[in-house]
């Protein structure tokens, strides 16, 4: 009996030490994507769509001259305005919900 509860404490130790090692925020991202990967969270997909077309967007501005196209580079900077604002009020509820999940976590 004695043997068992030995090994019983030097597992739970060891399990704490590997866990401190690791550290908090390593685990916590990690238990946060697989949440959103088994639960398909729609904000998670809408960010990544939304900062996808982003960096689409910001390419195709690039390559236009604001002097020679100014109508063309004007549309794709309200588009570009407008996708940034969607991708800010999106990533500010996704980090909400995040902030929710690690204190439920944590206790």
């Amino acid at each position: 009996m004695f043997a068992f509860l030995a090994v019983l404490v030097f597992l739970l130790e060891a399990a704490a030490a590997i866990l401190d090692a690791i550290g908090y925020g390593s685990i916590a991202a990690a238990l946060w994507d697989t949440y959103c990967r088994a639960t398909g969270n729609r904000k998670a997909a809408e960010r990544l769509e939304l900062r996808a077309a982003i960096v689409a967007l910001r390419r195709d501005l690039r390559s236009v001259s604001s002097v020679d196209e100014f109508a063309r580079w004007a549309k794709l900077r309200r588009r570009l305005d407008a996708l940034s604002a969607s991708f800010e009020t999106v990533s500010s509820d996704l980090s909400i919900e995040r902030t929710a999940f690690e204190l439920y976590v944590n206790m």
